[in-house]
């Protein structure tokens, strides 16, 4: 965990043209509100739900609109900038680095966002 958090924080460096969003945990994220699926919006008119071997692919506006306002949703729910990077900074000082071949013992639990590059 200490090695992906600091990986996100080296990919966000003022240098760098990436951005990280931080999802609060105790977002609401149930199937009425959100899709519990991952996917992914190109261009604003097609989703892509990679959920089966071969990736499914919506074009329809009536298929896609759920994923569009989920995701609408999903950003203003986000911490972002300079906020997401203290936070993840503050979470990096929390954790004890682990040795090699050992899981941290907090991964997966207590942490208190999820991160979205």
């Amino acid at each position: 965990m200490c090695a992906q958090i600091s990986h996100l924080l080296g990919v966000v460096h003022p240098a760098t043209n990436h951005s990280v969003s931080l999802i609060p945990l105790h977002a609401a994220r149930t199937p009425e509100e959100l899709p519990m699926e991952p996917f992914v919006i190109i261009d604003s008119r097609q989703v892509v739900l990679p959920v089966t071997p071969v990736p499914l692919v919506l074009e329809h506006r009536e298929q896609t609109s759920r994923y569009t306002a989920a995701f609408a949703r999903l950003h203003r729910l986000a911490i972002t900038g300079c906020p997401a990077s203290q936070h993840l900074a503050g979470l990096l000082s929390t954790l004890e680095p682990t040795p090699a071949g050992r899981t941290d013992i907090r991964e997966g639990s207590d942490l208190p966002c999820a991160a979205t590059a």
